[in-house]
């Protein structure tokens, strides 16, 4: 949920306006971007910063760069959903699952119109900040759900625990103080294919 969501969002506009509605893959600053074409236009697991690990696991995302080398090789397949952020396994509190590397988007999209300038719904999965990601079933957008009500939809991984929240002046990976305020920015820059980055929604669970 970090700021810097919103530096590598923008690489998403930069989208052929000629593709084929057969098509999926799209093209961004970092390389194209093969996605599935179902009951919409639907790209898992799209990496959104360099992953926060060594160095950088306590510091702000930081953004990726083709020239600094940081970017995908090739066309990037996002088929299937980014790895989940580090967290107790809610149904065993015993067992740690998932991974530092875990700052993933997910979209969903009826069409890839240019023109189609349709609105955008951005999910932020809840948990209590400890718990759950971006693509959790019956908690998050789908293809059918994006289709129906011809929506783009977007979720994504934030860092969770003390790797996002520790409340220490010494860190600053600290992910999401003011979420709301840092999501509403976000959105405003949120161009992909046939959506409205100006006509959003901010959605979510009750509880955090």
């Amino acid at each position: 949920m970090e700021f810097l969501t919103l530096v590598y969002i923008i690489y998403i506009i930069f989208v052929n306006s000629g593709v084929s509605q057969r098509q999926s893959v799209v093209s961004t600053d970092c390389g194209p971007v093969l996605g599935i074409n179902s009951t919409s236009f639907v790209f898992k697991g799209i990496p959104y910063a360099v992953p926060p690990l060594r160095d950088l696991r306590w510091t702000p995302p930081q953004a990726l760069s083709k020239t600094g080398g940081t970017c995908w090789t090739g066309t990037f397949n996002a088929s299937t959903f980014g790895n989940t952020c580090i967290q107790r396994n809610e149904y065993n509190q015993s067992e740690i699952i998932g991974s530092e590397d875990c700052l993933y988007l997910n979209v969903w999209t009826p069409t890839l119109n240019t023109s189609a300038n349709l609105p955008v719904m951005v999910w932020i999965h809840g948990g209590s900040l400890q718990l759950s990601n971006g693509n959790r079933p019956t908690f998050s957008p789908t293809a059918k759900l994006a289709n129906s009500t011809n929506v783009v939809y977007v979720s994504m991984n934030y860092r969770l625990h003390a790797f996002g929240f520790m409340a220490l002046d010494i860190l600053t990976a600290r992910s999401a103080q003011k979420p709301l305020e840092i999501m509403d920015s976000w959105i405003s820059n949120l161009h992909f294919n046939g959506c409205n980055g100006t006509s959003k929604t901010l959605a979510g669970t009750l509880i955090w």
